[in-house]
């Protein structure tokens, strides 16, 4: 294989010759699109292509939020994975945040549920997403422990004087190819610090854990460290796992400003904004090409990225994908019958619907006092024995319509 990338492109990537896979594609512009361009054969037996390639394929997803079975699910995933592992011996899988949190799944287990289901599909890297540090550090100390894939971030750092609860986490790893060396970096949005809980990276009242976010040009350098790093040691292609966004909210610390501020990047793998990118092509601070790509949230797609024998670079999308892995399926299963009874009991009804949008689809609950938002809260306050209940109105994600049971988790 070429140690390096001649040419980088947004394509329609049909690596599995028997079977029509759709992808999201772009021709050198930025594509924003869910449209399901073909579909699988409806056939129950997958016919594997005999030919083999050593191709690098890089599947990974990003802002799952505990979207277990949601589109294609993690039995659609797994099934993809292990078709593609059929086609070349070169396949990695990896996670770009927010994948704990979300749903019942995630709450009733504090994230090991998730956690476990990971670990059975195989992942290769995980990023720490803001919503990874929502059921506190010490739980999170615990599933970082418990994942077989690797927790990468290189813009958190320890400034405390007791324990670095994230010791494990890795700001880089350097996987290898046959004789191609591919370094995967880690990113973390500053803004996690706000994003999350605040007291979670205290002690003693005092911040312990920092993100580099005190400036863009301090962020950027933090990150070009790490990429400097990774080039001194021999990596062939670098790959940024952020977790980041691309909204206006998350300037400066977007992935495209990113990109913008930094070079020797072949691919940039985003989350946070739950953005549709199958390609899009940015320059670097040396006028240089580079991919940026994001699979949306809850599993609409599944992202890929191909490295050829050659050295081209494509990203696209798989967008729609029916086999399902039995042993996950089985897994998922069996989890949710362990949860799904205690889920069913009733603790409370409304007479009317508690609505956090309105009609046009404003969220009503991040600007204004409401009913729902008073029931979350007066939940906080009783079930916590307290004189004040106060629920973030940013985590109020779904209606309650009239004479529906409620079921509240704490």
């Amino acid at each position: 294989m070429m140690k390096k990338s001649i040419l980088k492109k947004c394509t329609l990537m049909l690596i599995i010759l028997s079977m029509c896979i759709s992808m999201l594609a772009c021709d050198g512009k930025e594509e924003n699109s869910d449209e399901s361009n073909t579909k699988n054969d409806t056939e129950q037996t997958q016919e594997q292509d005999k030919d083999t390639s050593d191709d690098i394929v890089i599947l990974f997803t990003n802002d799952v939020h505990c979207g277990i079975e949601d589109d294609i699910g993690y039995a659609g995933l797994a099934s993809y994975k292990k078709m593609m592992e059929a086609k070349t011996p070169y396949v990695t899988l990896v996670d770009c945040g927010d994948a704990i949190q979300g749903d019942y799944i995630g709450v009733v287990s504090q994230g090991e549920y998730i956690v476990d289901i990971m670990n059975e599909i195989g992942y290769d890297f995980t990023v720490l997403g803001n919503h990874e540090f929502d059921y506190g550090m010490e739980q999170l100390s615990k599933l970082i422990g418990k994942a077989k894939s690797q927790y990468l971030s290189c813009n958190i750092s320890y400034i405390g004087n007791k324990e670095n609860i994230l010791k494990d986490v890795k700001a880089y790893e350097i996987k290898e190819y046959g004789d191609v060396k591919i370094a995967y970096i880690g990113v973390s949005t500053p803004e996690t610090i706000t994003k999350s809980t605040p007291t979670y990276f205290m002690e003693d009242g005092e911040f312990a854990y920092y993100f580099a976010g005190g400036s863009g040009e301090e962020f950027y350098n933090t990150v070009q460290k790490n990429i400097d790093e990774c080039t001194e040691k021999g990596a062939d292609y670098i790959v940024l796992l952020t977790h980041l966004g691309d909204g206006e909210s998350e300037i400066p610390f977007t992935s495209t400003d990113l990109v913008a501020n930094t070079k020797g990047v072949d691919v940039v793998l985003d989350a946070h904004s739950h953005s549709t990118v199958s390609c899009r092509i940015l320059k670097n601070v040396d006028g240089e090409e580079v991919l940026v790509a994001s699979t949306g949230t809850k599993l609409d797609n599944i992202g890929q990225v191909v490295i050829t024998e050659n050295g081209t670079i494509s990203t696209g999308l798989v967008d729609f994908y029916e086999y399902k892995d039995e042993t996950i399926s089985n897994l998922i299963a069996s989890i949710k019958a362990e949860y799904e009874e205690e889920m069913n009991k009733t603790v409370a009804k409304s007479d009317i619907a508690l609505k956090c949008s309105n009609e046009e689809g404003i969220r009503l609950v991040r600007n204004r006092e409401t009913a729902i938002g008073n029931f979350c809260a007066d939940a906080y306050r009783i079930v916590g024995q307290a004189d004040i209940g106060m629920v973030n109105g940013g985590g109020v994600r779904a209606d309650l319509h009239g004479n529906r049971v409620v079921v509240c988790l704490f």
